[in-house]
């Protein structure tokens, strides 16, 4: 095996102890990792996430808010109260994560 496969492996290995331990109702629980026959990567298995991933949530809310903010109407929250939810919500797991 490579070394820089090792440092790959021993770095997921880290994330998975560290995400596996996340109990927080704003992130995802990780339940366990899967081996891909035809990958030398494990998958990562975690709960179903209906909004897809964080980066199709990020690109969908950062279109929203240019979008508002060239309209003027970023400047009335309660106008857009599902957006601003799911930024807090989005943030708070985002904190929890990194604390």
């Amino acid at each position: 095996m490579s070394h820089l496969l090792i440092r790959y492996m021993q770095k997921l290995l880290r994330e998975v102890k560290i995400w596996s331990s996340l109990k927080h109702p704003n992130v995802l629980e990780l339940h366990g990792t899967i081996e891909e026959p035809n990958s030398p990567f494990p998958l990562l298995v975690s709960e179903y996430m209906e909004n897809r991933t964080a980066m199709d949530f990020a690109s969908r809310s950062e279109a929203n808010i240019i979008e508002m903010v060239m309209t003027g109407s970023l400047r009335q929250p309660s106008a857009h109260p599902f957006i601003f939810f799911q930024i807090f919500e989005f943030s708070n797991g985002l904190s929890f994560i990194h604390s």
